[in-house]
């Protein structure tokens, strides 16, 4: 029907959504702590290393780890076993709904951002149009002005375009290096198109549009623009690098910042993000004078000491990951719990297993843990299994389409640990049970046809061991 087909899409939006939310957690945890040692990786002159550690924490926001290890945390691929009914969306359709305001405000805010973004293509696409390609003579010559070495083996097409501000290059699959239509005397040309073929090299244009990507899915969060503005910073200061220090340095420091001055005063600002340009301030070509003045004075030291806070904060990535995704779990687990439907029974004898009436019904716990246990498809009509169960999970033994007249016998002994748990079955938001101290059995009418997930619920502080039997 339309209402599940609805009910099915906002689910996995809310699992997209939840997935966008840890990897959001874990990436801003990452990102506080590649600033709190940023200082003293300037200090030691260790810029190579800070920039790359800086591209990790951009990984950390687009690539799941998090929701890897949840999954990892509440799924046993080898057995089968799901804990607390993981993913939660997908299986209550009340949690569903709490995730659809959300899900809304966040499309809407994306739509937005995805606007802004489609501007800047769209200005791009019309430099390309508006501009002259060089022919290969042309591009030959143009790139004859360039040292050898950073010659790319594919030469990047470049686009002389009337009424550019400042030299560029953009285009993540169709790269293009666009400069304005003046005449550079073949020193100043050369550098302009090395700078720009250093930003290629390095995979700038890459994780800019990552950074961009991110930008537009964590709209909500723009302090992330700092981020965003730290990252090209530093992606300048490691091009400068290249350029001019070392053995292979093209350029003294003096005459390559002379140039930039130069190009910079013609230019001013524009607030492009998905390319690499000279759009620079008095303020940040400042900074960048300086952080080179720093790394000569500083290269010479030892980097032990960054290694070692490197060291640390990679350490401090998987330790970002595990307390997110325990948070997580633990937070949506009581959720979870209390937009369930509870039937609970009182605890009953051996001679009273079939009494409905001792039934007690119940609304599962989105966010309790549970788990859940392998079903042989050989044995599809029942199975017997001995397993631990940790304090307040739920474990899921197995799922059946049942219709209504069948029936559901489940049985349950507490082989160690302290009690109660809790037998029972479930039917989308619907949990019906009964509870035992010790030991005990209950057989389950089906009374409305549908899929019935068959559970045991640790209802104690300790881990126990049971023994459990269910047949249908």
């Amino acid at each position: 029907s339309m209402i599940w087909i609805f009910s099915r899409v906002i689910s996995y939006l809310g699992i997209l959504l939840y997935n966008i939310l840890l990897n959001g957690l874990v990436g801003c945890i990452v990102f506080q702590l590649w600033k709190r040692f940023e200082k003293s990786w300037k200090n030691k002159g260790a810029y190579t290393l800070l920039y790359g550690l800086l591209k990790i924490v951009i990984l950390m926001f687009l690539i799941p780890f998090c929701w890897t290890y949840v999954t990892f945390q509440n799924y046993d691929f080898h057995t089968g076993f799901r804990y607390n009914d993981y993913p939660w969306p997908l299986d209550n359709y009340r949690m569903t709904a709490l995730f659809l305001g959300p899900i809304l405000i966040w499309l809407w805010g994306m739509a937005r951002s995805v606007r802004k973004y489609a501007k800047e293509k769209h200005h791009l696409k019309t430099l390309k149009f508006l501009g002259q390609k060089l022919e290969k003579e042309e591009l030959n010559a143009v790139y004859s002005v360039v040292p050898p070495k950073l010659v790319p083996r594919k030469k990047i097409p470049v686009v002389v375009c009337p009424g550019l501000a400042s030299p560029m290059v953009a285009g993540l699959f169709q790269t293009c290096i666009y400069i304005p239509r003046r005449d550079y005397d073949p020193d100043t040309l050369g550098l302009i198109l090395s700078h720009e073929l250093t930003h290629v090299s390095h995979q700038d244009l890459f994780f800019k549009n990552l950074c961009a990507a991110i930008t537009i899915v964590y709209w909500f969060c723009p302090f992330l623009q700092e981020m965003f503005w730290t990252y090209d910073c530093w992606s300048e200061v490691l091009c400068d690098l290249k350029l001019c220090d070392g053995k292979q340095a093209a350029w003294s420091a003096k005459a390559y910042y002379s140039v930039l001055l130069k190009e910079i005063e013609k230019t001013g600002t524009q607030d492009l993000k998905m390319c690499s340009g000279l759009y620079e301030t008095e303020k940040t070509i400042k900074w960048r004078v300086e952080s080179m003045k720093n790394y000569h004075m500083m290269k010479e030291q030892s980097k032990a000491l960054a290694f070692l806070l490197a060291a640390l904060f990679l350490f401090g990535c998987p330790l970002a990951v595990t307390a997110s995704g325990n948070a997580a779990v633990k937070g949506l687990s009581k959720v979870y719990d209390q937009t369930l439907i509870h039937i609970e029974e009182t605890e009953e004898s051996q001679e009273q297993y079939r009494d409905p009436s001792l039934e007690q019904y119940g609304t599962l716990d989105e966010n309790e843990e549970i788990i859940i246990l392998p079903k042989n498809p050989e044995e599809r009509s029942g199975g017997f299994t001995t397993t631990e169960i940790p304090a307040g999970a739920r474990t899921i033994f197995s799922e059946a389409e049942l219709t209504k007249g069948e029936s559901v016998n489940l049985s349950v002994t507490i082989l160690s640990g302290n009690g109660p748990v809790e037998i029972g079955i479930v039917k989308d938001q619907t949990t019906r049970s009964v509870s035992f101290s010790s030991k005990g059995n209950h057989i389950f009418d089906i009374d409305v046809a549908g899929m019935y997930k068959i559970f045991v619920k640790n209802k104690g502080t300790d881990t126990v061991t049971i023994e459990f039997f269910y047949s249908y």
